[in-house]
């Protein structure tokens, strides 16, 4: 009988142990992710852009939504003798995140808003003595990226705006 007791713990030990890894922390997204509405993106009276939309197949796990955006701007260059040279250049992208985003029933509502971005990918003027002002920024495209335990399960891609 005492024979019997061993192995019956012993055999539970072993499912135990089985089970482990399936206990342990998921690494990998648990869904097949997809945009149900949306992704509705718009440029706001103040040059920002807000993205709107509804993702289904998530899952349970926490899900990190980015929206970067991109631009042109006109530029005032001004050399030291205040002498004025108008100018275009791209901007360096502007990204907003909002993380730790918790679907319901594996889908998930957002919306997000990124500033316009306000600073220059390179400098446009003439040389490194002139001053750069921008004085106004075209959004021209988007980005917007969905990712769940570090893997991207959505991408917008770039998109014209």
């Amino acid at each position: 009988m005492r024979k019997i007791g061993i192995i019956a713990v012993l055999s539970l030990l072993v499912v135990a142990l089985a089970a482990v890894p399936a206990l342990a922390a998921r690494t990998t997204p648990t869904g097949n992710a997809s945009f149900m509405e949306g992704p509705n993106c718009t440029e706001t009276a103040s040059g920002d852009v807000t993205c709107t939309g509804l993702i289904t197949g998530l899952g349970s796990d926490d899900a990190d939504v980015s929206l970067t955006t991109f631009g042109t701007a006109s530029v005032d260059c001004t050399n030291p003798g205040g002498q004025l040279v108008e100018a275009q250049a791209d901007t360096s992208p502007s990204t907003e995140t909002q993380t730790n985003l918790q679907p319901e029933n594996g889908r998930l509502a957002f919306s997000i808003t990124a500033d316009a971005p306000t600073t220059l990918a390179e400098n446009p003027c003439p040389n490194g003595n002139w001053t750069a002002t921008i004085t106004d920024v075209e959004i021209t495209s988007y980005q917007l990226t969905v990712t769940q335990n570090g893997t991207i399960v959505l991408d917008t891609g770039v998109v014209p705006i």
